[in-house]
């Protein structure tokens, strides 16, 4: 699959310059696409649950008795905004093993913070299609900076990186839901109390 991402940027340029004219297998080259942009809806979709259980988190660990007010709060937050006050409120709880608990937490929080930028990379790109034998999906990102200049960078989304993708993204929501039932059961329906054993 990395040939044919090399094959993509080679042909595109070539194309691009009139060094070259090439005609594809449409039937192949529709069935990448339509693969791709599912497999990109995927990861949006796993995101997005992720997303909303870290909300709901947030929201409980704002106040675990009551989440009506809170709910207006934090569905106006950003991810990065979640992250920081997932990370401050969990230490203000007196719960079982607490410094164990938190190492943990903040673990699921780093790997949040990777799904969102793995999400942002993929999602903040151009797309194509290989105009090889055996077409794939593949993304482009074109950056100008200062320090750096201009980059081009490019990926071959082929099915296996997107399963990647979205194990990744899923495992965090995962997580995230498996350690608030344990840290706090109940937390879901507001039924937690700290002086539940």
């Amino acid at each position: 699959m990395v040939n044919n991402c090399r094959n993509y940027f080679a042909l595109d340029e070539a194309c691009r310059s009139g060094q070259k004219r090439h005609v594809w297998n449409t039937t192949k080259t529709d069935a990448a696409f339509k693969d791709g942009c599912r497999a990109l809806g995927e990861v949006v979709y796993f995101f997005q649950q992720l997303e909303g259980d870290l909300r709901e988190a947030v929201a409980f660990l704002t106040d675990p008795c009551d989440g009506s007010s809170v709910n207006i709060v934090v569905c106006e937050l950003s991810f990065k905004q979640l992250i920081n006050l997932a990370s401050s409120l969990l230490p203000l709880f007196a719960i079982k093993e607490k410094q164990k608990a938190i190492k943990e937490w903040r673990e699921i929080l780093l790997a949040a913070q990777k799904a969102e930028e793995h999400r942002n990379r993929i999602l903040h790109s151009t797309f194509a299609v290989s105009l090889d034998e055996h077409p794939v999906f593949v993304r482009t990102k074109r950056t100008a900076k200062f320090r750096k200049g201009f980059q081009e960078n490019g990926e071959c989304l082929d099915p296996k990186t997107m399963e990647k993708y979205r194990h990744e993204i899923g495992n965090v929501a995962t997580r995230i839901v498996d350690f608030m039932g344990r840290t706090f059961p109940g937390w879901h329906v507001r039924q937690w109390s700290p002086n539940r054993p």
